[in-house]
């Protein structure tokens, strides 16, 4: 088992055992570490890792050194922080510095330790694209990929060693050369989306409208299949003009349905509405959107129930509610991506 080199600046205070993976050699400034990058004690090796105290040197000290010891692909740049004391901008600054890894604790020093010190194992070629380390087998790569690269800008490119591919390599082989034990990134593969939009609609007088489906599978909300380049609020009102024959505002939001499957993804939006003119007849000429569309009271929906009428429990559910002062959902709340916050 080969021994790693760490170079530390500072006071960091290693677990005991890292004795037994480790080689430390204490350094007394940026600049000592620096030379030591350049020129390893002893031949044929290299610094593995370069661990510094952010308590003993100056935060833009720090990052200049971070910088300048990048230039070492292959060194693992650790920033250790006393406990609590870590800001949020100091982590971001030391990683677009060059740092692989900032942390509060010697434990989490210990773990990567423990992970960058593993041995090549049998018949491992792969080379990484990034920092020439290796060789690994496929799965290895794709683990030190993570713990060294994770925080890498996306467009470094470089060939694939796994497929030969010339591509922006850190996130493609996150996403293309998972190990086999690892859940599969839907985004390398998405899954089909199914989006729907009912809409409760109600009259004035308290009446709802409820659509005839057609092929006598009951009375059901209107609405249907949001179309790609449709929001949830346009392609369900779309369908209940399709379906019912009526012009709707939807002005709220009842509730958000997701139903994952191993192919695909189902999204319901069950909406709130009202009909721009109350005075509008509902549909009545049938054809294969539906055969029709009424306007029921909750007494009627519920007669439709108890005469097995009705497609699904929904009509009847969400009718009940709304009567009885059930709460609407700021419609704002559906929004497309980017959008602002609702206001207060």
């Amino acid at each position: 088992m080969s021994r790693l080199l760490v170079a530390i600046l500072g006071d960091v205070d290693l677990p005991a055992d890292t004795d037994f993976l480790a080689d430390k050699v204490k350094v007394q400034s940026p600049s000592d570490a620096l030379a030591l990058l350049a020129h390893p004690p002893t031949p044929h090796s290299f610094i593995s890792c370069l661990v510094v105290s952010m308590s003993n040197l100056p935060e833009p000290e720090a990052i200049s050194l971070f910088r300048q010891a990048r230039a070492e692909k292959r060194v693992f740049i650790v920033a250790h922080y006393p406990a609590g004391t870590l800001r949020v901008l100091s982590r971001a600054s030391c990683v677009r510095a060059g740092c692989n890894m900032v942390t509060e604790t010697a434990l989490a020093i210990r773990h990567a330790l423990h992970r960058i010190m593993q041995p090549p194992t049998e018949g491992a070629r792969h080379r990484c694209p990034v920092c020439e380390l290796g060789p690994f087998h496929a799965a290895e790569l794709w683990h030190h990929m993570g713990l060294y690269h994770s925080s890498a800008p996306c467009e470094i490119a470089a060939i694939c060693p796994l497929c030969h591919r010339s591509t922006g390599i850190v996130d493609h082989i996150r996403r293309e050369h998972l190990p086999p034990d690892m859940p599969e990134d839907s985004r390398a593969h998405p899954p089909l989306l199914y989006a729907f939009g009912l809409v409760m609609v109600r009259r004035s007088d308290g009446r709802f409208l409820l659509v005839q489906e057609r092929l006598d599978e009951g009375f059901w909300l209107p609405g249907g299949h949001v179309d790609p380049a449709e929001s949830p609020i346009a392609g369900a009102a779309r369908e209940v003009l399709e379906e019912a024959g009526i012009e709707v505002n939807i002005t709220g939001l009842l509730q958000v349905n997701y139903s994952p499957s191993p192919r695909h993804v189902r999204v319901r939006f069950i909406l709130y509405g009202t009909p721009k003119n109350e005075q509008q007849c509902p549909k009545e000429v049938p054809d294969f959107e539906s055969s029709g569309a009424v306007w029921a009271t909750l007494e009627e929906i519920r007669e439709l129930g108890r005469a097995n009428l009705l497609r699904g429990d929904e009509p009847l559910q969400w009718a009940g509610y709304i009567s009885r002062g059930g709460n609407i959902g700021n419609i704002q709340i559906l929004s497309n991506e980017g959008a602002p916050p609702p206001p207060i």
